[in-house]
């Protein structure tokens, strides 16, 4: 197993953006059979290494408490969706800030070396899933992590309800979801009123989007 990961390594793209030369080389000694390893310090740096090369993980180094900032000044699109956060210190702020801009690792100051490699070995190998799963408008499914984002990576908050209802008419994509079925696997047999269940599709659609499942002909619903 070990072996067909770093084989996948040759084909990788890392950035490591850190202003400590220590930690940059002590990371790249690691990784000697990357495809590229680049190192920045700055936004421009960064925004300059996105132009030319498309990264498949980036790891920041969160020395001057500043990731936040990295992330609201670099263009979405160039931003890899892999990302580890290295913190200074075991801050709940910051490691829900870690968790909002969709850190895959979040690693904490002192660290061992190894456990870099292996956060990044363990991230890519998450990569490697199936794990977005669209449902139109921008909007996608995270099957890894269970949970549902739109376009500008935002979770979208559903109840315990909305989401079962959700998720058992996506995994029957293409076929009619009845009301008996959504009553077995969402409700577990509790009672159901077709006025409470059609008040959760609607809640649903307000936080997506109206034609993100469409009705069948007073049966169920379907997601084409």
């Amino acid at each position: 197993m070990q072996i067909r990961k770093l084989r996948r390594l040759e084909n990788i793209n890392l950035l490591v953006v850190s202003k400590d030369s220590k930690f940059r080389d002590e990371t790249k000694s690691l990784f000697s059979t990357l495809k590229n390893y680049e190192v920045a310090s700055s936004c421009m740096q960064i925004k300059e290494l996105c132009t030319l090369i498309k990264f498949d993980l980036i790891v920041i180094d969160n020395e001057d408490n500043d990731f936040i900032d990295i992330f609201e000044n670099l263009d979405k699109e160039c931003m890899p969706d892999i990302k580890i956060v290295i913190l200074n210190e075991n801050s709940e702020d910051n490691i829900q800030k870690a968790i909002s801009v969709g850190a895959y690792s979040i690693l904490i100051k002192p660290l061992n070396i190894i456990n870099v490699k292996l956060a990044i070995i363990a991230s890519l190998n998450q990569s490697k899933r199936n794990d977005k799963v669209s449902l139109g408008h921008g909007y996608y499914l995270d099957s890894y992590r269970d949970r549902v984002y739109n376009k500008s990576g935002k979770v979208i908050e559903f109840t315990k309800l909305e989401f079962g209802l959700l998720k058992l008419i996506l995994e029957n994509k293409g076929s009619v979801v009845d009301y008996d079925m959504i009553a077995v696997e969402v409700w577990k047999g509790k009672n159901m009123s077709i006025f409470t269940m059609r008040n959760v599709i609607n809640k649903i659609r307000t936080k997506t989007y109206y034609d993100i499942f469409n009705n069948a002909s007073s049966k169920g619903y379907i997601i084409k």
